[in-house]
């Protein structure tokens, strides 16, 4: 839409108005990843579901350049972690995996008795 906007356009104030509207109304799907490691934490821990079972935290994203940017920054804290995907959702859209072991992150097991309140 911004391509047709910036070589076509409309000469008509109305339409050229709701064209603006339009563009303006897109969601932006890019992540802006922190590179402080508490900050790292918790935009994981926002963005991210811990999976007991595993023991491991995994982040979803339909874009794969998000999840690669986020494992950049964790390799810099030496943090391990895998890219999974692209897999198919059931709506056939198209999204990416982040694997990360728990005890990589934080030291110790989800299913340590240590309390979380920290986490």
């Amino acid at each position: 839409m911004r391509q047709f906007q910036s070589s076509i356009d409309f000469l008509h104030p109305e339409k050229k108005q709701k064209l603006k509207e339009a563009i303006a109304s897109y969601a932006n799907y890019e992540w802006k990843i922190p590179t402080a490691k508490e900050e790292l934490l918790a935009f994981l821990m926002q963005k991210g579901k811990i999976c007991k079972m595993r023991n491991e935290l995994r982040v979803l994203s339909i874009l794969e350049q998000n999840l690669k940017n986020l494992q950049k920054a964790l390799k810099e804290h030496g943090i391990p972690s895998a890219l999974l995907g692209p897999w198919k959702s059931s709506t056939c859209s198209q999204y990416y995996c982040l694997k990360l072991k728990v005890e990589t992150i934080y030291g110790r097991s989800i299913n340590s008795p240590a309390k979380w309140s920290s986490v």
